[in-house]
Order: structure tokens, then sequence, then C-alpha cells
């Protein structure tokens, strides 16, 4: 760009805007994120010193003061270009030449800079100048929610350019095996696989393609189709003239199954061809089904396959065409021999006889067409069919031939829908015997479009439970990617923004790994664009961030909620951990801390705190997710939200504040200032000189502030553990390097939830700083702590840790359901009598905390709007607890009705109690056993 040639664009506002900006303080120059590569910063370089080589070399800058603003906009034309790629909306937003003036004539600082790097030929250090960057919007990046932008396609080819890392593709072709294995084992009988097709399901980012596509190059040969309609971004690029002609509009039954045996042969053949080229030029020792996957899938780009695999299909569409009309042609010739021979003038009679004609169950041209493709490509090869985006083969539906519209109730033929899928399905078993397996991926709520309830299915052997279908992999491998850890592992280490991309699911460490800076600084801003993707409601992003963070679990109780379940896996990344051939689904959110990051983002930067708990508890029931049933759910959002708080506060207002992330300093907290969002800020100073509860071993007592000194916590999300035998320390190693806090599993004894600390910065189990809590929400629990109940909280009986840690730990119960808001910290037990005093001291040194009923007076993170939000969720989860008949607030205040309200809160009193004593969840409290054995066990005296 020649700058002599630059248009001096003037506008008014603008020079207004950055006179001021000049006039008022010295313009900080701001390192921004790094947007470019190191290629592409030196070719950037070449384009600013050929566009200024008219000038003078070292000397112009400072004797041509017209020269270097010039020099200015360029550099800032090639920042505003690169913007532009990453947010439309920016597009024309630079800054006049008249506004570049202005900031070198008032900032010394930027003048040195570009002087220096003139001298360099280096202007890496200009472009990432916060200064010159156009005007940024609300969002923090807004392109990462387009993925149709230059920058997301390139990065997603890129991801798919790394190497293939762990055991999926090697599970998945154990699968297949076995598959086929047992269709022919079973051969006819009842109960065996209607055809060798399987589905490959789950949520977007675990790989689904990706493993398909190692399958062929390490495994098999595959012979990969993508069937994405035009204006739906994804990758791989949708094969478009085969799509086209599949998804074709068709009329009658007929018409396609004569398609879809047209299509099989077709593909066979081509594919046939293919091999036999490939073995006539190989080579090297590379394996065929290795040489014709790198033909199908490498050289194209995010919107074009390579050109083989267009040449390809086009080859398969033009034979399919052909194969239709020979089938068409042979079809005529037998009708006009059916006419000829029984002079029947009945052309509706004749004409339904067509669909018989075309046999795809047994249909010999497509079984020996498959037949030669195998021996083609020799030995015992197994090959894969493989449609992704399969849900598209559900379109355009027809009434089966043997139905017809009617006024009387439908039969199940008139509920029935033909689909090419259904057709394809039926064509697959003609190679029902052959090591032929079809797999169609899909993401869960779009699979249900071609896999109906039985009772709809096309198939009467489906229908009829004669025959089954393979249930759906959803086995893709899980942290696949994940780095290894130091020795010995360090907080630092495993907080790095590296370390946590790779955890999960791999489409964000195979995007880390393409070393692109501005993809690796703004993957934090991709992933919450994922997760809570703009196009969808905010209702349901908040659940799908919930569930993220709070390992939520849903138990569906009508089809709307099961709906909503498969919705969050098709569009919200819920991983679905297991299914049944009808799509009836484990789901669950497992441990991605970079995606609960996100989630916590996208709560606290991109909505209301009180909108949020708002849109939970009136959506709780509506949700159909379980919430505990004393409380949990609310204490883990009331302790995560202390730590949020934390973070928000030292980082306040828009999410760039934290750019580029650097999980080590914007989501690591320290003990002290959690607990001091929990407590009261009257409670701080008592807070900081409290002494233990329990165990001050054989020194004197260490103030809180002292024993918790240089302590602190990395957890942005739950897990919940069903087997209580692995809460030990070696197992709270590894989760604390993945951020993760503890909810334990309904009716575990002692403890509900769980979180990790860390003293100093080495992983070790002698470093850990234990944090548990206990949630209760029956009335019974008031502001009084409960002796018993902390009892059980002990971590040497529950076999957490050894006995005499070093480090103490923290015993916090939420009496939630308490009338009256109070909070204790425990004080230690007075020793009045020698015994006690003689007596062998406590395993563990213990600092406890008793927070009853919830309201700003109880928690300093709590606002009196979320305190009546969070009493809602209790309320819906103390059912057990509640009295069976509520009295009316509103009965006045005479004498009958002081009288009936009393009777009825006596009478609702002794029926929680009956409840209380057949519920062995409140095993340690009255009346479950007789008095006697309570005043034994729990109030033994001195």
């Amino acid at each position: 760009m020649d700058p002599h040639t630059h248009t001096r664009k003037r506008s008014a506002s603008a020079v207004e805007g950055m006179e001021e900006q000049g006039s008022t303080r010295k313009l900080k120059l701001d390192p921004a994120q790094d947007l470019w590569s190191e290629d592409e910063h030196r070719r950037l370089d070449k384009e600013i010193l050929k566009g200024c080589g008219a000038f003078p070399p070292a000397s112009f800058l400072q004797t041509a003061i017209s020269a270097a603003p010039l020099l200015l906009s360029n550099i800032h034309e090639q920042i505003v270009k690169r913007a532009t790629e990453f947010d439309s909306a920016l597009a024309g937003k630079q800054h006049t030449l008249d506004a570049i003036v202005l900031l070198w004539r008032n900032n010394d600082a930027l003048r040195e800079m570009t002087l220096k790097a003139w001298k360099e030929e280096s202007f890496k250090e200009i472009r990432n100048c916060e200064i010159l960057r156009p005007k940024a919007s609300d969002r923090s990046h807004p392109e990462l929610e387009n993925t149709a932008s230059p920058f997301q396609q390139d990065a997603t080819v890129k991801s798919w350019q790394c190497d293939f890392k762990g055991t999926a593709d090697e599970t998945l072709f154990a699968i297949l095996k076995n598959y086929l294995h047992w269709t022919q084992a079973l051969d006819d009988a009842e109960g065996a696989p209607y055809a060798n097709l399987v589905p490959i399901v789950n949520s977007s980012g675990t790989g689904k393609s990706r493993v398909v596509d190692q399958l062929g190059r390490k495994h098999c040969f595959v012979i990969p189709l993508c069937l994405r309609r035009e204006g739906t971004n994804g990758y791989p690029p949708p094969d478009r003239e085969v799509r086209d002609w599949l998804l074709r509009e068709r009329s009658t039954e007929q018409d396609l199954n004569i398609a879809v045996a047209a299509f099989l042969r077709a593909l066979f053949q081509t594919a046939e061809g293919r091999i036999a080229t490939i073995w006539g030029q190989r080579r090297s020792d590379a394996e065929v089904h290795t040489i014709f996957s790198g033909y199908m899938n490498d050289g194209g780009n995010f919107t074009t396959p390579p050109a083989y695999r267009t040449k390809f299909y086009a080859d398969v569409v033009n034979l399919a065409t052909k194969v239709c009309s020979s089938i068409l042609i042979s079809v005529v010739r037998e009708l006009i021999m059916y006419q000829f021979e029984t002079k029947t003038k009945n052309k509706k009679k004749t004409l339904d006889l067509i669909p018989q004609d075309i046999d795809l169950e047994s249909n010999k041209d497509v079984r020996a067409a498959a037949s030669s493709f195998l021996s083609q490509c020799g030995g015992d090869t197994i090959a894969v069919l493989s449609f992704d985006e399969a849900h598209e083969l559900g379109a355009n539906p027809i009434m089966p031939s043997n139905s017809s519209p009617s006024r009387r109730a439908p039969t199940r033929a008139s509920r029935q829908r033909i689909t090419m899928f259904s057709q394809i399905r039926k064509g697959l078993r003609s190679v029902l015997k052959l090591n032929i397996m079809g797999v169609y991926i899909s993401t869960s709520g779009k699979y249900r479009l071609i896999s109906p309830e039985p009772q709809h299915d096309p198939s009467s052997r489906l229908a009829n439970e004669e025959r089954t279908m393979f249930p759906p992999i959803t086995e893709l491998g899980f942290n696949q990617l994940a780095l290894p850890l130091n020795n010995p592992p360090t907080l630092k280490h495993v907080t790095t923004a590296e370390y946590i991309s790779h955890l999960g699911r791999p489409i964000f460490g195979t995007r880390w790994d393409t070393g692109f800076p501005g993809l690796q600084n703004t993957l934090l801003d991709f992933a919450r664009s994922k997760l809570a993707p703009r196009s969808a409601d905010s209702t349901t992003n908040v659940l799908a961030c919930l569930a993220v963070r709070f390992a939520v679990e849903f138990r569906p109780r009508n089809e709307m909620q099961e709906d909503l379940e498969h919705r969050l896996v098709e569009n919200h990344m819920r991983y679905c951990a297991g299914a049944d051939s009808r799509l009836r689904m484990v789901t669950i959110a497992p441990s991605e801390p970079l995606l609960a990051e996100a989630a916590f983002e996208y709560l606290h930067y991109f909505c209301h705190r009180e909108w949020v708990l708002e849109t939970v508890a009136a959506n709780l029931d509506t949700w159909g997710i379980h919430q505990g049933d004393r409380g949990e759910f609310v204490m883990s959002l009331i302790w995560m939200a202390a730590r949020d708080a934390v973070v928000v506060e030292a980082f306040p207002n828009k999410v760039r504040n934290r750019r580029p992330w650097d999980p080590y300093l914007h989501s690591v907290v320290s003990i002290m200032d959690f607990m001091k969002q929990l407590l009261p800020a009257g409670y701080h100073q008592r807070l900081e000189s409290m002494h233990p509860s329990v165990g001050d071993g054989d020194g004197p007592p260490a103030e809180f502030q002292l024993a918790f000194a240089n302590c602190r916590l990395w957890c942005n999300h739950f897990i919940q553990v069903q087997d209580y035998k692995v809460i030990n320390t070696k197992f709270l190693c590894t989760l604390l390097s993945n951020g993760i806090g503890v909810l334990c599993a309904p009716n575990e004894a002692g403890i509900d939830l769980l979180w990790i600390g860390l003293k100093g910065d080495v992983i070790c189990e002698e470093n850990l700083v234990l944090i548990l809590g206990q949630a209760q929400n029956d009335r019974r629990y008031h502001t009084q702590p409960d002796g018993p109940i902390l009892d059980a909280m002990d971590p040497v009986k529950l076999d957490i840790c050894a006995a005499n840690r070093l480090i103490p730990i923290i015993r916090i119960v939420f009496a939630l359901a308490s009338e009256k808001p109070g909070v204790t910290l425990v004080e230690p037990p007075p020793r009045q009598s020698q015994r006690l005093k003689e007596s062998k001291g406590s395993e563990f040194t213990s600092y406890d905390f008793w927070f009853a009923g919830v309201d700003p007076s109880t928690f300093r993170c709590v606002t009196a709007k979320e305190a009546g939000y969070y009493r809602d969720l209790l309320a819906s989860s103390r059912l057990l607890y509640n009295p069976p008949f509520p009295v009316p607030s509103d009965l006045g205040n005479s004498d009958t009705a002081a009288k009936l309200k009393k009777e009825t809160e006596g009478i609702g009193e002794a029926r929680v109690n009956m409840r209380r004593a057949a519920n062995s969840m409140m095993m340690a409290l009255k009346p479950h056993f007789p008095d006697t054995w309570h005043d034994l066990l729990f109030e033994g005296k001195d």
C-alpha cells in the first residue's frame, strides 16, 4: 500500500474524541491479544516496508512529521482487516488519519515505539498495541460466535490436521468388528440385527467425524459421505452433488427404492474402480485403505471437499442415474410382458405390482457389486460406509405404498413414513452377510428424526421386535489429549490455559495445538459460544451452564423434558454417556474445566445474577433435574457464588479484562478471600483471629489467617462421586488438578460437598486443604450448631485422610431451612474434667462454621432478592420435611384462626416426624431410633 496515495478521511467526531484522549492524559500503550502467527507478522512487515520504500531510511520518522502517521495508518489498516475477520461489525470502524495524527502528536511512547520498529524493520509490537485496535463491542470476542468467519473456518481445518491422539479409533474398530460377528453368527434368528448399520451419537466437539476419518487411515476402508445442508456451518464440508441427488424429493416408494438400489450399486462400483487404480499405482508400503482415505479427505478447505472426492461422487451420481434408467427399463419391460401374457387392461392393478419388483432386502445386483468391491480391497477387509449429518436422510418422508389417506382412525401403516434413510437401511440388508458396516453420524436430537418409536417404524420386523438395531456408539474418548503432569505436579502447571484446554473433549486441545496465538488467546470465548450460543434462548443457555458447573442430573418425567435433555446434547455440549437403539439416553456433565470457566463467564459477565437465580427457581421443576433432598444444590450454588464473587471483584465489568485468560491469575482464589465472601463483613475480623474448634494439637492454637496463609482454591465446577470409598487424599489430588469440587452421592454419611484447597504450590497429599460441607433442609435445625452433625463430618473416620495431619480442615454446615438467620464460628469446647484433659485429643484439627437460613445477614455473597429465589429452590426440595397441609397465611387474627393454625402445625409436625422415623437418611436424628438409643448413641454425658 502506497502511503502517498492514501486517502485522507476526515471525521470531526473521531478527531474530537481522540483529541480529548490525547490532551487529558498520556495514553498507555497496553498490549492487546496477538492475532497473527510469526509468519504472518513477517509477511505484513514486508508489505509495510515495501509501501514505505520511497521514504529515507532511519531519519524520516523524526524529520517528516507527515510520514510517520501514514506509516501507522497503514499498520492500522492491517489491524482492522484482521479484526474484521473476527467481527464483521468492526468493518469501517478504523481511526481516521486525522485521529492517528493526534495520537502521534500526543504520545511520546508511541513515537518511540514507531521509531524503534522502523529501525528494526519489525512492526509486531505496534500491531499488538491496544490503542490502534478498533473499538470492541461489549462482547469479548463476538467473532467466535460466528463459525462462518474465515478465522474460525481456518482454525477448524488446521485442528483436523493435528496428529490424532488416543485410542478412540481402536475402540470403534473393535466395536464394528464385534457387531459384524454378531450379525453373521445370529443369521436370521429372532432378535438378530436388522442391518449392519450403527449410529455414532454425541454432542459437538467430541470427535465423531474425526474418529471415523482416523478409522479409514489406520484400520479399514472408509467411504465418507457428508450430507450437511447449505446454510449450516460445520466441517467436513458437504458432498453437494451426491447430497442433492439423494435428498431430491421423490413421490413414491418405488422411486425411493430404485434410487437406493442404484446409489448403492454405483457407490460400490465406483469405489472398486478407484481401489483398482490405487493398487496399480502404489509405490510405497502404505496400506491401500490409507491412501484412499488420504485422497478422500486431504486437500480441501472448510467449504469445499478435495477435488478427488468431488470427482468420485460426480462419477457415483452419473453412474447411479444410468443405473436408475436401466432399472426403470427393466421394470417397464416386465410390465409389458405381464400385460401381454395376461391381456389385462387394468393399468392400476398392473402399476401396483411395481414396488414388489424392486427387492431392496436381497437385491442381487447390490450384493454382487459389494462382493466385487470387497474382493478388490483384498483379504478379510472390512469396509465402512460413513454418513455424516445422516439426519438429513429423514427429510421428505412419503406414505408407504400399501397405505392410503382415510378418514378412519389411523393404522400403523398410515403412521409410517418412508424416507431415504429407511430405504438405505433396508438396502444394506442385501449385504448383511458381507464385511460391510454402515455408520451414521449425528447429534442426539437430530438422530431422533431418523429413529422413530418402534410402533412407527416402517419396518414391520422392527415394529414387531423380531429384529433389532444396534445401539449407538457414544464412546469417543475423553481426556485423550491430556498433557503429562510435571513431577512433582504443581498448581501453577495445571492452571495454565494450555494444560486446561487439553482436558475433556478434543475440540479445544486440537485448536490449541494449531499454534495460532489469536486462536489460543480466544479459546475461552469460543467455548462460551459453543456452550451458550447466541442463537439459543437464554433460559436454555442458563441451564446448559448450570449443568456444566453443578453436575446437574436429569430425571425427565415426560416427553418435553426428554426433548430438553436431547437439545442440550445437540446444541449445548452435554455429553451422552450411553443410549439404546431408540435413544433412551444417559447424559452427564463430565469434568471440563475450560467449559466450566466459560459457563462462569456467561452467567456472571453476560447475565444478571439475580435474573439467573430467578430463571432457575422458575424452571427447576419444568426442566426435570434433580435438586437434592437436603438442599445440596442450593449449598453448591452458594459455595460457587462465593468463589465467583472473588473473581468478579478482582476483574469486574467486562470479560475482556481477563484476556488472555491466565487461570492461575484469573481463576485461582485464596481460601481467606473465599471465606470472606461467604461470611458477612461483620465477621471478617473474628474469622482472622478464629481458633480451631476441634483438635488444637500440642502447641498453641493457630489463628485462622495463619493456619491458611498461602492456601488457595482451584475449583470452578462440581462432579458427583457415586462411590464414597474413592474419596481419599490420593484421589483428591487428581480432582484438584482439574479444578473439581465433589458432590457426594445422596445418602452418603457425613458430608455432601467437598472442596480441595492447596497450601503452597506442589500438589501432594500432605499439602491438601479439605473443606467439608453438609446441607440440611429440615426446619429442625436452627442457629444453634448441632454436635452430632459436626461429629459425623470426621474425615479420619470417613477414611478421607490420615490422622494427625499438619494442615487443618474446614467444616461448614448450612442449616438452610432455619427461619432465623445467623452465623456461628464454632468455639473450642471447654474442658471441664480432669479425665477430658488427660484423654487423647482429636485426630484432626478443624475450624467449624454453622450458617443458618438464607439471608444477606448469613452470606455476604447473597443479596436480599437472591435469598428469596434460594428459598424457592429449597421449598421445592423440602417435600419430605414440609408439613403435609401448609397453613394459609391470610387466616386473620381471630381466636378461631389462631387455634386452627396451632392445631394444624402440631399435626403437621407429627406427620413429618412419622416420615423421619421411616427415612434412613435421618438415622442420626430423633425419632428414627427410640429415645433411649438416641441418649446412649448421640447424647452421652461425661
